[in-house]
């Protein structure tokens, strides 16, 4: 960056320090995105080949070419995905996630706190993304939040919060789009999209025409809503001391942005199914029940042109 701002700007003379201390001033940040490491990468720089050809002639270097082209298109349309103006149009894209686990109560340097019994609060975010947030009407983060109390954070548990984030989103946008991790047991499982489904053909209210769901490549996952999570850590270390639930929701609703906070009730969870069943040796009549989705589609590609097949109800 030093570098090439003194190609930028040949008449400033600028030492190496001066520049930093700027940087650091305003800050701007070095750090990597995100605190995990690809596991695939890190085996990739076992290998002998330092990088991936073109034309790759060993199964290695094949696959890591396969996964390098994928996390890098995922990027691209997400960051195409951030620049879209929320004011304009009818669709709403966000960025899903599930903040680690937070086991309550949070009392750093208390030893007696750590033999009591913990309650396990869940914290689903809902977050705009990447510029979004600077826009003039972006949306808030919206911040679904329940404990064990309650609920669980199985794949029904999850459909639960994603729905109801959905219902509030829906008011507002006829088509939304969700960028999620690669986590199967959360984000990319049969009864979140069969029960998305049976939801926006139902009549509860006003609801989007259409639920996109989009994954970033394994290991390359960062999202907006990890920002927040993050800003969530650190005002927990603000505060210090989280002795309860309330506590921690006033600790959400505190972070900057003014998130918008859902506490979830027990009679807002449902024991979604499947709705998925193996095949039938034997044929049964075409039933004329005619929804208005009868479809779910999808792609193995980020372009559309390959997103053609479906999976018919």
């Amino acid at each position: 960056m030093h570098s090439l701002f003194l190609e930028n700007h040949p008449n400033l003379q600028v030492g190496y320090d001066s520049y930093r201390k700027r940087v650091v001033a305003k800050g701007i940040s070095f750090a990597k995105l995100g605190v995990e490491e690809c596991e695939q990468c890190m085996a990739f720089k076992l290998h002998e080949h330092s990088q991936p050809q073109e034309n790759p002639d060993c199964d290695s270097c094949k696959i890591q070419l396969k996964h390098k082209r994928n996390y890098v298109s995922g990027r691209i349309h997400y960051k195409k995905d951030a620049e879209e103006d929320p004011d304009e149009g009818t669709t709403i894209y966000v960025a899903a996630d599930m903040q680690k686990v937070i086991m309550l109560p949070s009392m750093p340097g208390v030893k007696s706190c750590v033999f009591v019994n913990r309650l396990v609060a869940y914290h689903e975010t809902f977050a705009p993304l990447g510029d979004q947030y600077k826009k003039k009407h972006a949306k808030q983060v919206t911040s679904i939040l329940w404990h064990e109390g309650i609920s669980g954070r199985s794949a029904a548990d999850v459909t639960s919060a994603f729905i109801k984030a959905i219902s509030m989103m829906g008011e507002d946008a006829k088509d939304i789009v969700i960028w999620c991790d690669n986590c199967s047991a959360q984000n990319k499982n049969w009864t979140l999209f069969t029960s998305i489904t049976r939801y926006i053909n139902s009549n509860a209210g006003v609801l989007p025409k259409t639920v996109t769901f989009k994954y970033l490549e394994t290991g390359h996952t960062f999202l907006s809503a990890d920002s927040f999570h993050g800003l969530v850590e650190n005002n927990m270390r603000r505060r210090k001391n989280v002795y309860n639930f309330h506590d921690f929701v006033t600790v959400v609703q505190t972070c900057g942005g003014a998130p918008k906070t859902v506490e979830m009730q027990y009679h807002d969870f449902v024991e979604w199914d499947k709705r998925v069943s193996g095949g039938k040796t034997v044929k049964i009549p075409y039933l004329k029940q005619i929804q208005e989705a009868q479809r779910i589609f999808f792609s193995n590609y980020y372009t559309m042109m390959t997103f053609l097949k479906s999976v018919t109800f």
